[in-house]
């Protein structure tokens, strides 16, 4: 909105008198900021009873008057809509099996005191749940209003900050963004604790905060707040007027799982019960079939778990390559309490660990200037490289199932199916060897090994070894993917078998 309002072209398409209006209304914080107050749930409906009428009549006169004004030019341009986009993400996360009609309105009566003058909004959400057709365009933006004042609430309440929950000219206030994104940390005037964090994670639900972190921060996830908030989502389906409400035909069932999966979390955060065990109250049973599709540690997770796949589904591992797996290369240079057990396992679970992940990566000290020991380049450097691994298994199972199944083979043929069953004990190896240095990473160069932030923390600080060993180690990781995707791809299994014979690690 506000690079919006600063455009020379804006300016010149609307005019300077609209401009200065809409800078009234909607622009910088010593402005009535109508736009900031409602979007980020500071305005409650008692605020609305005095506020009257007409100051939304006059809001929706000013849009109409915009409209009116852009159909008499010839402007063209705009920018399309990322509803397509957003649809093919839905398809990627999960569908939350909940029961829509549970109401927001018994289980709000149960909160604390200081959120009463709110339940208007939750027993709205109540009634667009009972149209036909449900309006989930509408439930979102409604949703996305409610969750940003109750975390708000709660990490108030969970940091010692009263203050935290209201909004001030004086400071920038607290948002669902900077919440989710731990921005919120340098504007807590007090020193911040594990113990603060930890609570919070605690009260709120940590599996409900990693679920919002993946469909509302994640760069690369649906971000429904940021395209809703920003008009991205509109459709060129046609409108229909019913009942004096305006339908968006073919538009709405978009929206209506990512409607009840804010729902669900609505309800998490509204639980009488203590969060953290809140399977009693019967609304988190859904966060143990819920996978994250979006966030960067979810990525990671989803990766791994696609490489170890398709090594179990080759099923060719001989006693012979086990034992080279485990003791051909070493990992007690980088991770040296590894030492004498090279076989540590570790369930990697994004939905369990994310959220005091981050809460932990939040608290490091900011001396390090070295990439390496921030675990966020950490998780982005070894995604890449995951992701490369993964196509180049996919390469050597497709050759091994074409030297498998064919009876036919020519002499040049079984010559090349020779060289590849020398050089498969050693790709197979190395395949194995990078998963169990993953997990290494996982545990201890992103945290997620400990239980509490704490624990994270202390792990994190612990593993901090040479930096620019660990860059270096990061970057052969990389050079040895390209390679491989390479190679495999031109059948050069002697290069491959030469070099595995002087491995080029640190």
């Amino acid at each position: 909105m506000k690079d919006l309002l600063e455009s020379q072209e804006l300016e010149t398409l609307l005019g300077s008198n609209c401009i200065l209006v809409l800078n009234l209304l909607f622009g910088p914080v010593r402005s009535m900021n109508l736009r900031n107050l409602f979007w980020h749930g500071f305005v409650s409906p008692l605020d609305i009873e005095e506020m009257g009428p007409e100051i939304f009549h006059f809001l929706f006169s000013v849009v109409l008057s915009i409209g009116n004004g852009l159909q008499q030019k010839d402007y063209k341009t705009s920018r399309p809509s990322k509803l397509p986009d957003f649809i093919q993400q839905q398809d990627l996360a999960n569908v939350v099996n909940i029961d829509p009609h549970i109401s927001l309105t018994d289980v709000i009566r149960t909160h604390p005191v200081q959120l009463i003058s709110f339940s208007a909004y939750f027993e709205f959400i109540d009634r667009l749940f009972s149209l036909d057709p449900v309006p989930y365009r509408d439930v979102l933006c409604m949703s996305l209003v409610c969750l940003a004042m109750l975390l708000r609430y709660e990490l108030a309440t969970a940091f010692d900050w009263p203050d935290g929950q209201y909004t001030s000219e004086e400071r920038f206030f607290v948002t669902l963004d900077s919440i989710l994104e731990l921005k919120v940390l340098s504007l807590i005037p007090h020193i911040i604790s594990t113990s603060h964090l930890e609570a919070f994670a605690t009260h709120v639900n940590n599996h409900m905060l990693a679920v919002l972190c993946d469909v509302l921060s994640a760069e690369h996830g649906p971000r429904i707040r940021d395209h809703l908030s920003h008009g991205e989502l509109w459709s060129d389906g046609t409108i229909k007027v019913e009942n004096g409400k305006c339908i968006f035909e073919c538009a709405e069932q978009h929206f209506k799982q990512s409607a009840l999966l804010l729902k669900a979390c609505l309800l998490v955060l509204l639980s009488p019960t203590e969060k953290s065990q809140c399977d009693s109250f019967g609304q988190c049973q859904w966060f143990a079939s819920y996978t994250l599709a979006f966030h960067p540690l979810a990525q990671f997770e989803t990766i791994m778990s696609k490489i170890q796949s398709s090594l179990d589904n080759l099923n060719l591992l001989t006693s012979d390559v086990q034992h080279e797996s485990h003791f051909r290369w070493s990992f007690s240079t980088w991770f040296p309490s590894t030492e004498r057990d090279c076989s540590i396992t570790c369930k990697i679970s994004a939905i369990d660990q994310l959220w005091r992940m981050l809460s932990a990566w939040n608290l490091l000290p900011g001396s390090h200037a070295h990439w390496s020991i921030r675990p966020q380049s950490v998780l982005h450097r070894f995604n890449l490289i995951l992701s490369k691994t993964n196509d180049a298994l996919k390469k050597v199972t497709e050759v091994k199932c074409r030297f498998s199944s064919g009876d036919n083979l020519s002499s040049r043929q079984l010559a090349s199916k020779g060289r590849f069953e020398t050089c498969f004990v050693d790709v197979y190896s190395y395949f194995l060897w990078l998963l169990q240095l993953a997990t290494l990473v996982w545990m201890y160069w992103l945290g997620g090994a400990g239980v509490t932030v704490e624990n994270k923390l202390h792990l994190l600080t612990s593993q901090c070894l040479d930096a620019k060993l660990r860059g270096k180690l990061i970057l052969q990781l990389d050079q040895t993917s390209d390679k491989l995707i390479m190679w495999i791809s031109k059948s050069k299994w002697e290069a491959i078998s030469s070099f595995f014979e002087k491995f080029p690690l640190v």
